[in-house]
């Protein structure tokens, strides 16, 4: 694999301070979780977001001045991969935040990398998820069956990467000697910046079968267990070691590892899930009590960063999934605007009983809507029925659809999503508080161009922030960046003592190399596949508008029934695919998978277009259109 171009580096004209090496006590890597994604690109790669909402167009992309939008794909017609920069921070004695260490301001990264995919060598996908994980039948049962999981020769282990910020800038690090069964296994390569920051690019997202190498693949026989197959996906450690430029001086002392994951591209760009990777790691951190993430209170509560995201989120999913387009597309009464929200809460109401009753009216009808977080003492006496929101499935495997059990069968609570308790905890804050209304000028926050146009106290958060709300956190069955473990807090280093903010770091004592991806489907593709409804439709499409049928329909029109028309010219994602159908448990033939094995990256990704369409009210409504599918 050559080494990858990046794409448009929003950071390279930024400029850093001085920090003085003598206060330097404590180093950070940021993000603490960063996520790479695969494509088939051979030649160009983006960066990941590095700024909470600016997911659209990619990290420094921009809109072309002839008014092309970016392309996800490149000149190949190839999908770009995402790859994923990690930065250094300074901390005195006091955990007091320094700034940003980089070869600008005379400090040397010696980066190290240590990956692994241990997919193979795990036991079979748990049936019952996070709530029943006692599997203990083996992923390719007939190779070294009595041996410990991370004995089995069916590691792929890639040798521990290097590079520093003094090797030339053209330099790149293959991690491409982990084999499977004798077969290479090109996981990543690493890449310097040019202020000599780490940045990862994850594999090109293929997957095969070792059987028979020379001939044609061999089915997919197992919906998440294939034996003999091996793929792309991988998570790892991140270290760094920091001397002065001209010297031998090793400057501060690392805390824990960062951590690297690569997974499935994200074919929906701009629509986050209703609870995120970063929502459901925060939680663990408050269920555990961390004084970093305190307890929600009226004071703490931030419209725009706790309540909007899954206002909107809500609306954005009716882009890419039919149920929730039903509940909550642009012309139903669950579609929540901007425009909406800030002509109803800008301003106190005084003594304006209408408006402070239409305002209570609001948030009451939501919250009223919301599932309640799951008790995990007594899961059945919960809202398990597709009324509540989120209508996603749950981590105990599919919801059932109405209708579909009996008086002597109570669906199972655990096989519906529903929010963290933080998020839901804040939302009831948010209901209860009569007093709530935005400033006059508290309007939606623009992002950032770049990170380094945030304030150097709020970087930090910002950078953990952008990457993980792009990731799934919620449901887990079992996901796609991370599977259940993500929900364990016995995954995260949850020690009252750091003092970095945000604290979220994997526990890398027990956590080794692979171990976040292996519980993951195998291959990825398999997930991909059958996970077509409920599921993640944030990252995963499953019923979209395709833009050329939605020009054709609208035609440069502001008719609202024009617009109702295409919006509803709804068709599968997966179309020209075909479909698998689980007829029982011993199916031995799974077409679907097979096809998204071989076709994956030819499908489109859905995107947010210039055209917005302004109804009648003068509110401006977004518009996520599939645009750049190469499929047949």
């Amino acid at each position: 694999m050559p080494r990858l171009h990046i794409l448009s580096d929003p950071s390279t004209a930024a400029h850093y301070p001085p920090v003085d090496h003598n206060k330097i006590v404590r180093l950070e890597i940021f993000p603490p979780i960063g996520i790479a994604r695969v494509g088939d690109s051979e030649i160009e790669c983006f960066l990941a977001p590095e700024v909470p909402g600016r997911t659209y167009p990619p990290n420094g992309l921009r809109m072309r001045p002839n008014g092309q939008e970016f392309k996800f794909r490149d000149a190949h017609q190839r999908l770009r991969r995402q790859a994923v920069r990690f930065r250094v921070y300074a901390y005195d004695a006091h955990d007091k935040l320094l700034g940003e260490v980089n070869s600008e301001n005379g400090y040397i990264l010696n980066w190290t990398v240590q990956v692994a995919n241990k997919k193979a060598a795990n036991y079979v996908h748990q049936r019952g998820g996070h709530f029943d994980p006692h599997e203990t039948a083996l992923r390719n049962p007939k190779i070294q069956p009595d041996l410990n999981l991370e004995d089995r020769s069916l590691l792929i282990v890639a040798d521990e990467g290097a590079i520093a910020s003094t090797d030339p800038l053209n330099t790149f690090v293959l991690l491409n000697k982990g084999t499977f069964q004798g077969s290479r296994v090109e996981l990543a390569q690493l890449q310097r910046d040019t202020r000599g920051r780490l940045v990862f690019v994850p594999g090109k997202g293929e997957a095969r079968s070792i059987v028979n190498p020379s001939k044609p693949q061999p089915p997919i026989i197992s919906a998440m267990d294939s034996s003999n197959w091996i793929d792309e996906i991988c998570d790892g450690q991140v270290k760094v070691v920091v001397t002065r430029a001209g010297t031998d001086h090793k400057v501060g002392e690392l805390g824990r590892p960062a951590t690297v994951l690569s997974a499935p591209p994200n074919f929906a760009w701009g629509i986050n899930a209703p609870t995120t990777l970063y929502d459901t790691i925060e939680n663990i951190y408050r269920e555990e009590e961390h004084p970093l993430v305190p307890r929600p209170t009226v004071h703490s509560l931030d419209f725009w960063k706790h309540i909007w995201p899954i206002l909107l989120s809500a609306s954005s999913l009716s882009w890419t999934n039919n149920q929730a387009f039903q509940g909550h597309g642009v012309s139903s009464n669950g579609h929540y605007n901007f425009w909406q929200v800030l002509e109803l809460f800008v301003g106190d109401a005084g003594d304006d009983v209408e408006l402070m009753n239409k305002r209570k009216y609001f948030k009451s009808r939501i919250f009223e809507k919301l599932r309640k977080p799951l008790n995990r003492h007594n899961p059945d006496q919960l809202q398990a029925d597709t009324r509540y929101m989120p209508r996603l499935s749950g981590d105990a495997g599919e919801l059932p659809e109405p209708g579909t059990f009996t008086s002597n069968l109570q669906p199972d609570a655990r096989k519906f999503a529903a929010l963290t308790k933080l998020q839901h905890d804040r939302f009831r804050i948010w209901t209860n508080d009569d007093t709530f209304h935005l400033p006059a000028d508290g309007v939606l926050p623009i992002p950032r161009e770049r990170l380094e146009d945030v304030d150097l106290k709020d970087q930090t958060e910002e950078l953990t922030r952008a990457i993980l709300e792009t990731a799934i956190g919620d449901p887990l069955y079992p996901g796609i960046e991370m599977y259940w473990i993500a929900k364990l807090n016995t995954t995260y280093d949850t020690n009252h003592a750091v003092k970095i903010n945000p604290p979220f770091r994997i526990n890398t004592n027990t956590i080794l190399p692979g171990h976040l991806t292996r519980g993951l489907s195998l291959p990825w593709q398999c997930d991909f596949d059958l996970c077509k409804t409920h599921w993640w439709p944030s990252v995963r499409p499953d019923d979209i508008v395709p833009k050329v049928v939605f020009h054709a329909t609208v035609q440069g029109s502001n008719n609202k029934t024009d617009f109702d028309t295409a919006i509803t010219a709804r068709t599968k994602w997966t179309r020209g695919l075909r479909d698998t159908v689980i007829v029982t448990p011993t199916q031995e033939d799974w077409p679907g998978s097979d096809d998204m094995v071989r076709y994956w990256k030819y499908l489109g990704v859905v995107r947010k277009t210039r055209n917005a369409f302004t109804d009648r009210h003068g509110w401006q409504h977004s518009v996520f259109l599939e645009d750049e599918r190469v499929w047949m």
